[in-house]
């Protein structure tokens, strides 16, 4: 018996590095959506919904989208290619916000490469989040094929690292959209 509890540690041990050593070969790159510091590219003077064309990375664009106390964001593909993650749905559907800082997971220097996946933080305040601010990190997986909501975990139960490494191998996950 105490030889099946060694090589279980061992095993775990061994897969624990095998994560690690995905997690060290990603890196993390901000970028941001403040909305003074992107181009408002479409209001509607009746409703005031705002659309903000932010720089990404790698050719990547972001839109964000500001409706009726709502935020949502769409990706711009580096082949121009618009992908709506619909996240005023699809997180909560309350008065929500967004982080002004997103974070992009790309190959580290010696694997270069273009972005893999990227992280956003949802904050909402209202029925579905209990009338008292809720945040939500929110793993989107930049595929060349699909670009698209893998995961979205409680930011009071989930550390950025934990996150971090989920969206370092979001490209094996199903998308929730």
């Amino acid at each position: 018996m105490h030889h099946i509890a060694k090589i279980a540690r061992y095993s775990l041990g061994f897969f624990l590095l095998l994560i690690s050593a995905q997690t060290y070969a990603m890196q993390g790159k901000l970028t941001t959506i403040q909305d003074d510091l992107c181009v408002k590219i479409n209001e509607d003077k009746y409703t005031g919904a705002t659309e903000h064309k932010c720089e990404g990375i790698a050719g990547y664009e972001l839109l964000v989208l500001y409706d009726d106390n709502r935020m949502s964001l769409n990706i711009i593909s580096p082949e121009k290619k618009q992908y709506p993650l619909e996240l005023w749905s699809i997180v909560t559907t309350s008065f929500s916000s967004l982080e002004n800082e997103v974070e992009w997971r790309v190959p580290d220097q010696k694997r270069q490469g273009q972005a893999m996946a990227m992280i956003v933080k949802v904050t909402s305040a209202g029925p579905d989040a209990g009338m008292t601010p809720t945040s939500w990190w929110v793993i989107i997986k930049l595929a060349s094929d699909n670009v698209c909501v893998t995961n979205i975990l409680e930011a009071k139960s989930s550390d950025i690292m934990s996150v971090r490494m989920l969206a370092d191998n979001s490209n094996s996950l199903t998308c929730m959209n």
